[in-house]
């Protein structure tokens, strides 16, 4: 049969480290039947493999983009980032992020036109983009909130 190897990430996840491997790789294997529907109900999983980091977050916070470094150092001519926490306009986070910073850097090192062998991202769906709108306008009053 037919094989795929698939890696979930679940992120803030402290309540998962109280369980064993064996009821994580349960509940992976929920929540993909869940999310992809009856092909992934007919599978079934051959091998796992639990890693767990407590205490590892991610570094974005609101407003922290500014201060990422973009891929092309501007102090230093030979110098080049790439992961998830350069700066990059593709719009793509974590991994995808990692992966596509390097590709951006070996582009910057090449010297190859900008976006070379990038896939461009969809522009956001009508309701996604309409919260995103709201939230920006009502992000000064929610300041005094938090």
């Amino acid at each position: 049969g037919e094989t795929s190897i698939i890696e979930i990430d679940y992120y803030h996840a402290n309540s998962l480290l109280l369980m064993s491997d064996e009821d994580i790789v349960d509940k992976a294997k929920q929540d993909l039947d869940t999310i992809l529907g009856e092909e992934a109900r007919r599978a079934k999983v051959t091998d796992a493999a639990v890693v767990r980091l407590p205490n590892a977050v991610n570094w974005y916070s609101p407003g922290s983009y500014s201060n990422m470094p973009d891929v092309k150092s501007s102090s230093l001519h030979n110098v080049f980032f790439a992961g998830d926490i350069c700066r990059s306009r593709h719009g793509s986070w974590s991994q995808e992020k990692a992966y596509v910073t390097g590709i951006e850097a070996a582009n910057e090192i090449l010297g190859r036109p900008e976006g070379t062998g990038i896939i461009k991202l969809q522009p956001d769906e009508l309701l996604s983009h309409l919260g995103g709108m709201v939230f920006r306008q009502q992000k000064p009053c929610l300041a005094w909130v938090m």
